[in-house]
C-alpha cells in the first residue's frame, strides 16, 4: 500500500503527539529530498513579569493561606525580572506551576480571605509581554490565573525555539515544546477566554497558539524532509505550515494587534507564510519530475519562485540574516530544479506550461490541534 493512501487511515487514530511520531516513523525508509541545512529562526514569547502586589485598606494578614499567596508573589516579583534566560526552563515552569496551584486553592474562600486580613482588595500588577513599558492592573484571582498561564505558554515556547534544530532528535523536542505552549494557550482561551489587556486578550491568545502550531509543525515537516519522506507529503506538510503562518499573518494585522507588535513580528511571519508556501511547491516540483510531468513542474516552480521574490523584495530590511540565508537556499534550490526541468522540456518532453490559474491548489496534511494542557486542568482539582 502506498503511503499516501495508508496514512490517513492511521492518523485519525491517535493524539497530535502520536500522529507525528507515526507520520515520521513511517518517513524513514522513504529517501527522496535532502533538506536545508540552515537553521530555521523560530519565534519565542518572553514571560510576563510582576510587580509589587499594593493593598487596599489594612496591610494586616490574618489569613494564613492569603499571606502564603502574598509571600509567594512577592518572590516572584524580586526573581522573575532577574532570571538570566540561562536558568533551567523545567525550574522556570515548575515555579508558575506553583503559582497556579496557590491561586486555585484559594479562590473558593479569596473573599473571606480578605475579609478576615482586613483588606478591601488586592491590585496586582504586570508588565505587558512585548511593551514591557505597558503595565496593568487587576484584582481577580482569574486575571491573576490568566497571567499565569500565559507565563506557562511563554516558557514552554523558549524552550521550543532553544533546542537545537539541526538533529532529528532536536526537532522532535522543539516540536514537543511548541505543541505544550500551544496546548498552554488553548488552555487560557478556553477556560478563561483572556484577559484586559492586549497580551493575554481573547485576540492575541489566538493568534499565539495558532503560531505555536505552526512552529510545533514547521519541526515536523523539517524532521521529515531530514528522514526522506515523499515529496508529496512534504508538500502536503509545507502548506499546512504557510497557512497557519497567513492565519497568524491575518491576526497581526487585526486591531488590537495590529498596533501592539514590533514590526519584525511582520516581517518574519509574512516570510514564513511565503517560504512555506514555495516549500510546498518545490516538493511537489520533485514529485511531478519523478512522473515526467514536466510542463506542471515548470509552472509549479515558477510560483514558488514568484512569491519569494515578491516577498523578499517587500520585506528585506526587517528581516533577520539567517532566515534570509534559508530563503535564499531554498530559491537557488528552486531556480536549479527550474533550469533543470526547463532544458529537459525544451530537448525531451515538449510539453505545454499550464498558466498559474489553471493549476489547482495544492493538497495539504492538517494534524490535530493540541488539546488544552492537561496539567493545568489537574492543578485546578
Amino acid at each position: 500500500m502506498l503511503l499516501g493512501n495508508f496514512l490517513p487511515s492511521i492518523l485519525h487514530q491517535f493524539s497530535y503527539l502520536k500522529t507525528v511520531e507515526i507520520f515520521l516513523f513511517l518517513a524513514i525508509s522513504i529517501p527522496e529530498t535532502k533538506g536545508n541545512q540552515l537553521p530555521f529562526p523560530m519565534l519565542s514569547i518572553q514571560e510576563k513579569v510582576p510587580c509589587p502586589t499594593s493593598y487596599a485598606g489594612c496591610t494586616a494578614k490574618a489569613d494564613q493561606e492569603l499571606s502564603a499567596l502574598l509571600n509567594f508573589q512577592f518572590r516572584l516579583t524580586q526573581t522573575t525580572s532577574s532570571i538570566p534566560t540561562t536558568v533551567c526552563f523545567e525550574s522556570r515552569l515548575d515555579k508558575w506551576y506553583s503559582y497556579f496551584h496557590s491561586l486555585g486553592k484559594i479562590m473558593p474562600h479569596y473573599t473571606m480571605a480578605l475579609e478576615r486580613s482586613h483588606l478591601q482588595s488586592l491590585h496586582f500588577t504586570w508588565q505587558d509581554s512585548f511593551k514591557p513599558l505597558k503595565k496593568h492592573s487587576h484584582t481577580s484571582i482569574g486575571s491573576e490565573k490568566v497571567a499565569v498561564v500565559f507565563n506557562v505558554g511563554a516558557v514552554y515556547s523558549q524552550m521550543g525555539a532553544a533546542e537545537n534544530q539541526g538533529t532529528v532528535d532536536g526537532l522532535t523536542k522543539a516540536s514537543k515544546a511548541f505543541q505544550s505552549a500551544a496546548a498552554a494557550f488553548r488552555y487560557l482561551r478556553e477556560t478563561f477566554g483572556g484577559g484586559e489587556s492586549v497580551d493575554v486578550s481573547r485576540e492575541c491568545v489566538s493568534m499565539l497558539e495558532t503560531l505555536m502550531v505552526a512552529q510545533a509543525q514547521e519541526c515536523v515537516f523539517n524532521r521529515a524532509v531530514i528522514a526522506g519522506i515523499s515529496a508529496t507529503n512534504c508538500s502536503k506538510a509545507a502548506r499546512q505550515v504557510g497557512l497557519y503562518y497567513e492565519e497568524v499573518f491575518q491576526a497581526l494585522n487585526t486591531a488590537p494587534l495590529n498596533q501592539h507588535f514590533d514590526k519584525g513580528w511582520f516581517v518574519h511571519i509574512q516570510l514564513k507564510a511565503s517560504q512555506f508556501y514555495a516549500e510546498s511547491y518545490y516538493h511537489y516540483s520533485l514529485h511531478l519530475h519523478k512522473n515526467d510531468q514536466i510542463g506542471e513542474e515548470i509552472a509549479r516552480l515558477q510560483m514558488g519562485i514568484d512569491r519569494l521574490s515578491s516577498t523578499k523584495r517587500t520585506v528585506i530590511k526587517g528581516a533577520s540574516s539567517s532566515h534570509i540565508g534559508v530563503i535564499s537556499q531554498l530559491k537557488n534550490n528552486m531556480n536549479s530544479q527550474l533550469e533543470k526541468a526547463k532544458k529537459e522540456n525544451n530537448s525531451i518532453y515538449y510539453m505545454r506550461v499550464p498558466t498559474a490559474g489553471s493549476l489547482n491548489d495544492l493538497p495539504t496534511y492538517v494534524p490535530e490541534r493540541p488539546r488544552p494542557l492537561e496539567k493545568l486542568a489537574a492543578l485546578e482539582q
